[in-house]
């Protein structure tokens, strides 16, 4: 049987099933291929350029990178030896950063997400998997910090988005 296009175009109808199911095929292939792309290969870590602003790390390079700070409490609940420095990232994963100092040392760092990311993946940024979870908040453990993690949605669940996360320097 063939299927007649104009003049000079004819085509077997078993041939042309044949280019639909190969097309079909090769976007089925591709789907595939993006998918175990993905779990293969890891999120990008936005913390990792900011290795410099964790809790423990020596305030000096807040002012490189452009910090606003201001001395004494900014409320009633903190110490007036802290200083809190914020800066607004323009391309970056962080719509801001806040952090609180102590003497010449930084002891609590915000990352507040522009795009919120998945907590599942900032387990694997971390390579931590102990987050003891609450209402809106997962908690862990990470190179002598304690993290606070803030869903945007409630959720308890890998799958959740967090809006930021919050590290503060365990007491010694």
């Amino acid at each position: 049987m063939q299927l007649y296009l104009g003049d000079r175009i004819s085509l077997q109808i078993p041939y042309l099933l044949a280019m639909i199911r190969l097309a079909a095929g090769l976007a089925v292939l591709t789907l595939f291929t993006g998918a175990l792309n993905r779990l293969i290969m890891p999120p990008f870590d936005p913390f990792s350029e900011f290795a410099d602003l964790f809790p423990g790390m020596s305030e000096r390079v807040l002012e490189q990178r452009g910090f606003l700070c201001v001395a004494g409490p900014n409320n009633m609940y903190r110490d007036p030896a802290q200083k809190s420095c914020q800066m607004t990232p323009v391309n970056s994963a962080f719509s801001s950063i806040e952090i609180v100092t102590k003497g010449e040392t930084i002891s609590q760092t915000t990352f507040v997400m522009r795009q919120p990311i998945l907590l599942g993946d900032l387990a694997v940024f971390l390579g931590s998997r102990d987050f003891r979870m609450t209402l809106n908040s997962a908690f862990f453990l990470w190179k002598g910090t304690l993290g606070v993690a803030s869903t945007v949605d409630g959720t308890r669940r890998l799958f959740s988005p967090i809006g930021q996360v919050t590290f503060t320097q365990a007491a010694s």
